[in-house]
């Protein structure tokens, strides 16, 4: 079945080697996992696996913004019922949304051929404690290479990276409940 994820990934793909004819290099498409305490400063983390990473390099990001995701309810109306649901306590449970990503490599001379399948495991993990999201821990697609072409060297840097640290140590819930940050080790 052909997602918009997919359909995406599979015309980049296609577009990449007609567009790469005359040229040597390699590109790599492979999952990152991160892990953050929320809420996390300049960083994009959405339903779309594409739309994803740190902004501070986007120039329509001028100025600094908090990384918001809805409460429980809210959030399981916009990204559907989650795959699995792990009880922490009773006030804390971790909704879990798992799928497929495409993964491998693209080597170019003269053209690209690309080898590129449906075979890495790829997961968001959104922890809510009293229904508002305090961690996410997920792991998503990217992407680098270098080619180097008739008109020069066209390198692609890894598209997304992972948030540093949490924004400030509190922040204002909806319903006005402070909420603190706490470090996690792992999931």
């Amino acid at each position: 079945m052909c997602t918009n994820e997919r359909c995406l990934l599979i015309l980049v793909i296609l577009i990449s080697t007609l567009l790469l004819s005359g040229c040597i290099g390699l590109q790599a498409f492979y999952t990152t996992e991160c892990s953050a305490d929320l809420p996390i400063k300049n960083y994009i983390y959405n339903k779309d696996n594409q739309l994803w990473g740190s902004n501070h390099k986007r120039e329509d990001f001028k100025v600094d913004t908090i990384l918001t995701i809805p409460d429980k309810d809210d959030f399981i109306r916009e990204w559907g019922e989650p795959d699995e649901i792990i009880i922490i306590s009773q006030n804390e449970e971790t909704l879990v949304y798992n799928y497929d990503l495409w993964c491998g490599v693209m080597p170019a001379l003269a053209i690209g051929v690309p080898f590129v399948f449906p075979v890495c495991d790829g997961f968001d993990r959104i922890t809510f404690k009293n229904n508002v999201a305090t961690h996410v821990h997920f792991k998503r697609f990217n992407y680098s290479g270098a080619y180097f072409t008739a008109g020069g060297f066209i390198i692609a840097i890894p598209q997304n990276d992972c948030p540093s640290a949490p924004a400030p140590n509190t922040y204002q819930a909806p319903g006005g409940q402070g909420v603190e940050s706490s470090s996690r080790e792992k999931d």
